[in-house]
């Protein structure tokens, strides 16, 4: 499609950006975008209005949510070409992932959590683990601290140990207990 479509040309449009929501991981996204450029034009931009507003008006939150990312990721690209984009967008994954790992109600909870995300293992793992804690201390938030320290030190553990004896090294009796139950099911 190219840009500048007409209105027969809309339900391509919308099938293309749909195609892009489907996309699962941030680099499927952005191998998207490149295939299809026609998402990086105005007239894109203004089919994920029209379709956020259409998930609006039905009460659909969740595509409403998903367009309007979806739609910041273009921005993104358009404003600073993919490579600069893939750099800051992976960055803010990266934090958010970090951030859903610290959450987890148990260490059993952030132990499911890191088999299904490698990628806190990482080098800019532990920097993002760093960059968190410090930010809680210049706030003076003693318990996020607190936490940052603690996934620091267990993510630092874990290459010299394993995944299964740092979590249990910080989760004690409780996680173990928790481990052998899982193993259970």
């Amino acid at each position: 499609m190219q840009p500048g479509f007409t209105g027969d040309q809309i339900p391509e449009a919308i099938h293309t950006i749909q195609g892009f929501l489907q996309a699962n991981r941030l680099d499927d996204k952005l191998e998207y975008l490149r295939r299809h450029s026609f998402l990086l034009t105005d007239e894109a931009l203004h089919m994920f209005d029209v379709v956020r507003e259409g998930a609006a008006e039905e009460g659909d939150k969740d595509t409403e949510e998903a367009v309007a990312s979806h739609r910041m990721i273009v921005e993104e690209v358009r404003e600073l070409g993919f490579s600069e984009a893939a750099k800051r967008l992976h960055s803010l994954v990266l934090l958010q992932t970090m951030k859903d790992f610290m959450a987890g109600y148990s260490w059993m909870d952030s132990y499911v959590f890191l088999q299904k995300h490698p990628e806190l293992l990482s080098e800019d793992a532990l920097a993002t683990v760093i960059a968190l804690g410090m930010r809680a201390h210049e706030e003076g938030d003693a318990q996020a601290e607190k936490v940052a320290a603690a996934h620091y030190n267990l993510l630092r553990r874990i290459p010299e140990v394993g995944a299964e004896a740092a979590f249990i090294e910080i989760g004690g009796n409780d996680f173990l207990a928790s481990l052998q139950r899982s193993r259970a099911r």
